[in-house]
């Protein structure tokens, strides 16, 4: 006998199976936070606005109107809606509806903007201020040497151990980057030194 869906969909309710499911998909924490907060805060959207959470489309674009609205940065706003259009896929998938309601739904435009690195000069004076004989200049010093060459972002040299970095070959693997991907990035005698 097929499994009777209730009449409306106690989001809050799926919701920890949802990051259990993540989790098991091997998200990062960071993606299981971010999407588990940017169903969140809809919820507490809806209660604030007296809306009962659903699924729906116009909901959503309403949801999203007034997080732009309230000062909140496209990105963020895109990030919520993609939380909340991963949950709805989920949802299908599980078999907890039917089709998924919010499939096709544009995210909100985002602005090209365009971060700018550090100056060769900016660069000099960060390492400077690294400079001294205690082991916490000397590892902030080899942090941001290894940083400024091979790119790397935080969470992947926080992720480091030992056998990561090949001092002889001028080579740092990375275990898991961003979206679970990995590689291999040299850098140059200086940071090595460092």
């Amino acid at each position: 006998m097929p499994r009777r869906k209730p009449a409306v969909l106690d989001l809050a309710l799926l919701l920890p199976s949802w990051e259990l499911a993540l989790r098991s998909e091997r998200k990062s924490a960071a993606t299981v936070k971010v999407y588990g907060d940017g169903v969140r805060v809809f919820l507490r959207w809806c209660s604030e606005h007296g809306h009962s959470p659903a699924l729906d489309r116009d909901l959503m674009k309403a949801f999203v109107a007034d997080l732009l609205a309230a000062g909140a940065e496209a990105t963020t706003a895109r990030s919520r809606q993609l939380s909340m259009r991963r949950f709805s896929a989920w949802l299908e998938e599980e078999g907890e509806i039917d089709s998924d309601p919010l499939l096709g739904l544009k995210a909100p435009k985002l602005d090209a903007k365009v971060t700018e690195s550090l100056s060769d000069d900016e660069l000099r004076k960060l390492i400077k201020s690294c400079s001294g004989k205690d082991f916490r200049d000397r590892r902030d010093e080899a942090i941001v040497r290894l940083m400024a060459e091979t790119g790397m972002r935080a969470g992947e040299v926080i992720g480091l151990v030992l056998d990561d970095v090949d001092l002889t070959r001028g080579l740092v693997t990375v275990r898991r980057g961003k979206g679970g991907k990995g590689r291999v990035a040299p850098f140059g005698a200086q940071t090595g030194l460092a």
